[in-house]
């Protein structure tokens, strides 16, 4: 009678790693890219470095750089300086994509400047709203409203616009209170030198403002 043949250790090691993969040389999984926003609204540069606003390749301070706005240029005729103007398409992470970006004083004409993403610390417009919402739709909960002031009717300020879905923009307001609260607006106003009154969004009716309002 043969005796049974066996398999050397070192093959029998083999199989068994083989067969049976490491965990430790599993592939990890990615979590997802952030979704972007569409945006249909304009705007323009707040930056004042003389240096300009750097225009990125990507969402991120770390992209490329495709060029730079101008900072802001004295008006004609008046002491207020502008800022390049844009539309804005998209945002993410607290990121804009602008295209169809120009000088305050070269408004016609083709685009002379880059588009790509800005950071939403140098985005700024006008609001013409008195309400601030939860959420993006004018049925959510109002978290913030303008308010009277001795007949007079006060907006609340507001800074770093983060995100937007269409001609809604989430951003930080701050109001009678001096508080700051993050909230959802539309009523954006991207022209620099009129006060913007044919942009409504959503407004007060009359005799609505007798106090403010801010829900939290």
């Amino acid at each position: 009678m043969k005796p049974r043949r066996t398999l050397p250790l070192l093959a029998t090691t083999l199989l068994v790693a083989t067969s049976s993969p490491s965990p430790a040389f599993a592939q990890p999984e990615q979590a997802p890219a952030p979704a972007a926003s569409r945006c249909t609204f304009s705007g323009w540069s707040s930056d004042t470095d003389p240096h300009g606003l750097n225009v990125r390749a990507g969402p991120s301070a770390t992209a490329p750089i495709l060029g730079v706005l101008p900072p802001p240029e004295p008006g004609q005729d008046i002491e207020v300086d502008f800022g390049a103007t844009f539309d804005v398409v998209e945002a993410r992470n607290g990121w804009f994509r602008i295209e169809n970006a120009r000088r305050w004083s070269e408004q016609s004409g083709p685009s002379r400047l880059p588009s790509g993403w800005i950071s939403g610390r140098y985005l700024a417009f006008q609001l013409q709203t008195d309400k601030v919402f939860a959420a993006p739709d004018p049925g959510a909960r109002v978290v913030l409203t303008s308010w009277d002031d001795n007949g007079t009717l006060m907006q609340f300020r507001y800074r770093r616009p983060t995100d937007c879905r269409g001609d809604w923009v989430r951003l930080t307001v701050i109001g009678h209170d001096g508080r700051e609260r993050e909230g959802w607006v539309r009523g954006i106003c991207g022209i620099q030198e009129t006060t913007c009154d044919g942009v409504q969004g959503d407004l007060l009716e009359p005799g609505e403002a007798r106090g403010w309002t801010a829900m939290d």
